[in-house]
């Protein structure tokens, strides 16, 4: 199956995947301890989430005309509100896409379950 020709124009080339996450680590700090208490971890997630949402919503704008890329926490739905960390939408069509980022930091080492990841 023949690929469809990209607009070099106005699609801007992708970024080095391992500099962006660079920067999101960076930009995330301080990074918890494995000691550390949950909210700090979680604390630690929802800036990583943020950093990285506003990449993604930056390198996939140029590629969505006319869709507005926003780093929104909420968007409707039929079983009542919902977390994004990216949402895509349009006045007409309401949400085209939405991303909810979920990461892996940390093992937990207190608990019942040592295993869990945080």
């Amino acid at each position: 199956m023949a690929q469809k020709p990209q607009n070099k124009k106005n699609t801007p080339p992708a970024r080095d995947g391992a500099k962006v996450i660079a920067a999101v680590l960076t930009a995330a700090e301080p990074r918890p301890k494995r000691s550390d208490v949950v909210g700090k971890k979680n604390q630690y997630a929802v800036r990583f989430a943020e950093h990285m949402a506003e990449h993604i919503a930056s390198d996939l704008l140029p590629r969505l005309p006319d869709i507005a890329a926003t780093t929104k926490r909420t968007a409707g739905s039929l079983r009542g509100k919902k977390q994004l960390d990216v949402n895509f939408s349009t006045p007409q069509v309401g949400l085209a896409l939405g991303i909810s980022l979920k990461s892996v930091h940390l093992r937990d080492v207190k608990g019942a379950d040592a295993t869990r990841t945080t």
